[in-house]
């Protein structure tokens, strides 16, 4: 009478060795689960590389585990693949699911910002692009901030494309200007005799932008006053027309914070 074929779970033909609770089963020893049934490691070599757990021999406990006909082995198997199959239906579900939250949030935050989307897109430069894309990836919503500096370049930008040249050269004319910054541009170290010189940067009651560099009587930084300059050249700075003026002169008005 020939035996009945055994198999162990992975599907592996075994004979018996032993038993569980009647049914056939083989025992093994299993390696060391400390050092991989190497005995030791280079790591250890400290305190002796030996491994303590198995003192060096790089065995593991006995296990025992059951055998299979192939009868049962098929239908352990069958259903092992139907338990698959079932968490694979459900992990997909659940990614689409996610997916789909994803796609609501996304298409919810484009709306909410769409128009600060575009403004911000209408943006050139590896800042703003890069913002952009940042935002729109991950579809997070702007701060106050980045709301602010988009909304400043813009208007920044606005102001450039309409700025226009004031006077003609070689014109003697009289403005309002408000300075809005003044540099020391004196040479360092400064030559004997030389007098300190700054550059203010102001504005004219238009917006367009005026420059004078000297150390005459020119308004402040933050000051407002009516004065009477020479118009000396036109030039373009960073796209912005400008209007470089000398030999100002302020008049009888006071200057007034801006």
């Amino acid at each position: 009478m020939n035996a009945i074929q055994l198999f162990t779970r992975s599907g592996r033909e075994q004979a018996p060795t032993t038993a569980i609770n009647g049914a056939p089963a083989y025992s093994y020893r299993d390696s060391c689960s400390r050092c991989g049934g190497a005995g030791g490691a280079d790591k250890w070599a400290h305190t002796g590389w030996k491994c303590f757990q198995c003192d060096g021999s790089g065995n593991g406990p006995v296990r025992v585990e059951r055998l299979y006909t192939a009868e049962k082995l098929e239908k352990l198997n069958a259903a092992q693949a139907k338990r698959d199959a079932a968490k694979a239906a459900a992990f997909e579900a659940a990614q689409a699911a996610r997916a789909a939250e994803r796609a609501a949030r996304r298409a919810e935050f484009l709306e909410r910002n769409a128009e600060f989307l575009a403004r911000l897109g209408s943006l050139d430069g590896e800042f703003f692009t890069g913002l952009y894309e940042q935002m729109v990836e991950r579809a997070y919503d702007p701060t106050e901030r980045q709301v602010e500096v988009v909304n400043a370049e813009i208007a920044r930008r606005a102001a450039k494309a309409a700025s226009a040249f004031t006077g003609a050269p070689g014109e003697r004319v009289t403005l309002v200007v408000t300075t809005d910054k003044v540099i020391d541009i004196t040479p360092e170290p400064r030559p004997y005799g030389y007098s300190r010189r700054f550059m203010f940067l102001a504005r004219d009651a238009s917006g367009n932008r005026i420059v004078y560099r000297g150390s005459g009587a020119f308004p402040g930084e933050g000051e407002q006053a009516t004065v009477k300059v020479t118009i000396a050249e036109h030039t373009v700075y960073r796209d912005e027309k400008q209007t470089v003026v000398q030999r100002p002169k302020l008049l009888d008005e006071s200057l007034v914070a801006a």
